[in-house]
């Protein structure tokens, strides 16, 4: 199941590197859109080249897929000789036909073959053929045998409505973007008579699948169809404690996303849940609310066009709004942090405060030590806080003064917490010493 996850999820590893046979097992039972299974005896039908044609042309022009040779629908791993006719090998044969069965030429494939084991092929003489295709700018591909575009719905290739060539079309004349709901994080809860609410970070994975770079872009986000703002069970703005209110709701983008480049999107989401359900029963109700409340949508909207909306996955919701703590608190977004960091000088467990409700400002604090045989006399540690992105978002100069070898000394700071949240999990800040 993770192949099949790891497709949905990413276009841009469609060509991979391998197939086991244990990831062709692995996928699902039911026909979908993004693969497909072929029989092994469909080699030596007078209409394979046809055949494939049309399955080649319906993947290239939805976006990728896998053709897989030599499984029954039932999952059955039957194979197909390694030889085709026994001069060539299968693969290399098929590397020569494939070009040559649409129009335009396809670049983007790779044909992999994986031998059958001895259980279930006793002449060692028999193998599974995978077909990887990839999304092209190329699109969209005809077959060159009924002059026909397909594309893939419903678990099948079927003749492509003109509406959708067109859209494949202009992805050549304006921005295609895609956004992809790829991990959240409960930064707050809070807990009171009326209701339990959630902050939650939702970082999306924005990706240009088209050919043209937007100068400017954000993410309008829709549940039901309606625009989320600051009204709702879901929320954008309007948040009940300012001190963590995402201060760049809407705010327009300007870094680029280029054709077929992914990059990390940050978006701050509040849930309401009713507090009569009590902590028993949270769980269960945070699976009804989403439940209730799944038909959430993204969109890419360009300085140029609205990209079409995209359903974003809530699993990765689910899972954080089921590992919160429902009192209030702050998520562990802040690690403890011990290393050298140059010059013979060493952080000692640089930390952050957990902070209530009322607070504006998050205190920092750690001790530095001099390792070396030197004596500081001006001693200046600069602290840089990056975000997800790896955009400096807070840069701080600690003086810690004199600092003579082989001592320590402790400091602490504090910090606007609307930058401390902005903050990567991991590794979010940096440092260098100097000496003024």
């Amino acid at each position: 199941m993770a192949i099949y996850q790891s497709i949905k999820g990413n276009i841009t590893i469609m060509l991979r590197e391998k197939w086991t046979l244990d990831e062709i097992s692995a996928l699902p039972d039911s026909e979908h859109d993004y693969f497909d299974r072929k029989s092994g005896e469909l080699i030596f039908n007078t209409d394979f080249k046809s055949t494939l044609a049309k399955a080649f042309s319906a993947f290239a022009n939805s976006g990728g897929g896998h053709i897989v040779i030599g499984v029954e629908d039932n999952g059955d791993m039957v194979g197909l000789p390694m030889f085709f006719k026994g001069r060539a090998y299968t693969r290399e044969w098929l590397e020569q036909i494939i070009p040559n069965l649409v129009q335009p030429v396809p670049t983007k494939f790779r044909v992999h073959q994986i031998p059958l084991p001895k259980e279930l092929d006793s002449e060692n003489d028999k193998v599974i053929i995978v077909i990887d295709i990839d999304d092209s700018v190329l699109a969209p591909f005809q077959s060159i045998y009924t002059m026909i575009y397909y594309y893939r719905v419903s678990g099948h290739s079927k003749p492509a409505p003109h509406f959708y060539l067109e859209a494949i079309r202009n992805r050549k004349k304006i921005p295609t973007l895609t956004a992809t709901l790829s991990d959240a994080k409960v930064i707050l809860t809070l807990s009171t008579k009326e209701s339990f609410f959630f902050h939650v970070l939702a970082i999306f994975d924005i990706t240009n699948i088209g050919d043209i770079t937007p100068t400017h872009w954000h993410v309008d986000l829709a549940l039901d169809g309606k625009r989320i703002t600051g009204d709702g069970v879901i929320i954008r703005t309007n948040f009940p404690t300012p001190t963590v209110e995402w201060l760049d709701t809407g705010n327009i983008q300007t870094k680029a996303v280029l054709p077929s480049q992914t990059r990390s999107y940050m978006e701050m989401l509040g849930f309401h849940l009713p507090a009569d359900v009590g902590y028993n029963g949270l769980h269960s109700a945070i699976d009804v609310f989403l439940a209730q409340n799944n038909k959430l949508t993204a969109a890419v909207v360009t300085n140029s066009n609205v990209c079409d909306a995209t359903e974003v996955d809530i699993e990765p919701l689910r899972n954080a709004l089921k590992n919160a703590d429902p009192a209030y608190s702050v998520s562990e977004i802040m690690k403890e942090y011990t290393g050298k960091i140059g010059g013979g000088i060493q952080i000692n467990k640089f930390v952050i405060d957990n902070f209530s409700e009322s607070d504006t400002y998050v205190r920092y604090r750690g001790e530095v030590e001099n390792l070396s045989g030197r004596n500081f006399k001006n001693l200046v540690i600069a602290i840089v806080f990056r975000n997800i992105n790896e955009d400096v978002i807070a840069s701080i100069n600690e003086r810690i003064g004199v600092l003579p070898s082989k001592s320590k000394r402790s400091f602490s700071y504090s910090i606007d917490v609307n930058q401390i949240i902005h903050a990567k999990t991991k590794e979010f800040f940096s440092y260098d010493i100097r000496e003024e």
